[in-house]
Parts: structure tokens; sequence; C-alpha cells
């Protein structure tokens, strides 16, 4: 992955709506020749999705991160169980691994109740093939920039969502803008005009109002990891000793390392877990164990990414 790519992967990782004059900008480029670099990354998929970050905590939805492992390893069998659990609009998440389990699972969904009826009968289905290895709720998400791409400081913005906050009700209009972006991060606004009958003026009032009040939380990009070679891994973590100290000083070191690029609290085995991207293979362990006391650890590494969404698709 040439060093025009890395960054222009960067900042449609930041904002994935970005103008093509913006983005020519911030990659030195003519606007023609952004435009087509965009075109492309999709056209040849080292772009796999756009999505519209939406905090599911707003709409009083619980995430839940299931770890599941295959009974059966044939191709075939594990094509066909993605693709039913990518049908499921609660399940918003599906990562899949090559070490640690092989598939990781997030469901959002309702209560706690919903989401135990729902995953009992997703394991019935495919009782010979999946067993369930871990359940943890999700308590908050820290989610950083990709600051490895673009080979610069990293920003310590740390956008928050998942955490403790009031559910927000929406207007029938407000909805509708809504439901079209998480289903269409890229939708312009004469599209939604199209298809809500609603004044473009109107439309780009609401977005900016669901923005300022944290509703959605910006708009990114699910990468390919194969077409790219980035080395994704999730690792769980337990801390020992002081408890919410510590874990409070590993967001703080968070923020600051470029290749984390999300931190997430966990109700479970693990306390948290942290993701983290790289351009190589780096072992990021070991730095952990030698700057926090490190009770426990598992790292999965992932490799593909058949679904990545922040909400279900239907809110209601």
């Amino acid at each position: 992955m040439n060093k025009k790519i890395s960054k222009t992967l960067f900042f449609l990782s930041e904002n994935s709506r970005i103008t093509t004059n913006l983005l020519s900008k911030n990659t030195h480029s003519s606007q023609q020749s952004a435009s087509y670099m965009m075109q492309q990354l999709k056209k040849k998929r080292i772009i796999l999705n756009y999505n519209t970050i939406v905090d599911p905590i707003k709409f009083g939805f619980t995430n839940i991160l299931v770890g599941i492992n295959y009974r059966i390893f044939d191709s075939k069998t594990k094509n066909e169980i993605i693709n039913e659990l990518k049908q499921i609009d609660s399940i918003i998440s599906i990562q899949e691994a090559t070490q640690g389990v092989d598939l990781l699972v997030e469901y959002s969904i309702l209560n706690l109740s919903a989401f135990n009826k729902l995953h009992t009968d997703v394991m019935h289905k495919f009782y010979k093939n999946i067993e369930t290895k871990f359940i943890f709720p999700v308590v908050v998400k820290h989610k950083f920039e990709r600051a490895y791409l673009a080979n610069k400081k990293k920003n310590q913005k740390d956008d928050v969502i998942c955490g403790d906050r009031e559910t927000r009700k929406l207007t029938e209009k407000e909805m509708q803008v809504l439901e079209l972006l998480i289903q269409e991060p890229q939708i312009t606004f004469s599209k939604i005009s199209n298809k809500t009958k609603m004044a473009a003026k109107t439309i780009v009032n609401i977005k900016k109002r669901l923005e300022t009040r944290k509703i959605i939380r910006g708009y990114s990009c699910t990468l390919n990891y194969k077409k790219t070679n980035i080395h994704r891994q999730v690792i769980f973590l337990t801390v020992s000793g002081r408890g919410m100290g510590e874990i409070n000083k590993l967001v703080e070191y968070s923020k600051t390392h470029k290749n984390i690029i999300e931190l997430v609290k966990v109700i479970g085995e693990y306390q948290l877990f942290i993701i983290v991207e790289s351009k190589a293979e780096i072992n990021i362990i070991n730095d952990l164990r030698s700057e926090f006391p490190i009770k426990n650890y598992l790292i999965v590494n992932v490799n593909n990414m058949p679904k990545e969404q922040y909400v279900p698709e239907n809110l209601k």
C-alpha cells in the first residue's frame, strides 16, 4: 500500500463524507485525482463499506460482544453461517479471526433478555457447527484516529460511545434522515430530498443537529485487511493491582499510541479490549506488559470484517 492510498484511507476513515475538494487539499493532489482515488478504493474493494457512526445508547441499545468457535472447518459451511449472521439486523459487526477465536460477533439490542433469546436461537440453529466461547456486555467504547495510516503524531481526540447517556427522542423528519444516512452513508442531500420530499436546506440543518446532539458521532469506512495487508488484533486484557486507576492510565496510553484505534471496557473475564492496527506486524503485548500490571490476556488476530455498522438499521 503506497503512501497516497494510505493517507487517503486515513482521511476517509476520519470522515468518509469529506468533500473531494478538502480531500485533495489534505492529500496534496488535484480534485480530479482525489475523486478518482475514492472511486478506485471502493471499486477495488480496498474500502468494503462506508459507515455512519451512531451512538447506540441514544436509542436505548445495549451492545454485547460474543466470541464464537467453529465445530466444523469447511469453507462452504462457514460462509453460509456468516451470510446468515449478516442478515440479522441486531448483529452489527462480524470479524473473522485466525487466532484466539474464530468469530467476534457484536449484537446491539434493546436489553439482555432480548439478546439471550436471539443468541440462543442463533446457537440452536447452528448448534452442530458453532459454539459460544465467551459473552461480554460492552460498558463503553473509546474510539481514536488511525494515525498509523498518515504516519503522523496522534491527535488525542477521544470519541466515546456506548457510555452512560440519556436516550434521545427524534422527530419523524430527523428519524427519516438518520435512517437514510445509516443505510447509505455516502448519500447526497439531493437524493435524501427526493426520498423524503424535504428541502435540501432542511436536510442539511437536520444532519447538523444530529451531529451537534452527538447522535451521529462521525462517518468512517470498513477496510479490506487482506488487500491492504493491514494487521488487526483485538487484545483482551485483565489488569491486576489498582483497578480503575490502571485502566484509566491505559485509556490515556491508548490515546497517544498510533496503532491503538479503539479501547472498549467490558464486563466479564476480561475488563477491556483494545483494537490494534498496523502496516507491519507488531508485538504490542510485550509493551503493554512492561507498562501495566497485565494479569491475563487473549490475542485475537482478525483477517476479515464481513459486517460493520454501529446500530441496527431498524432503530424503532
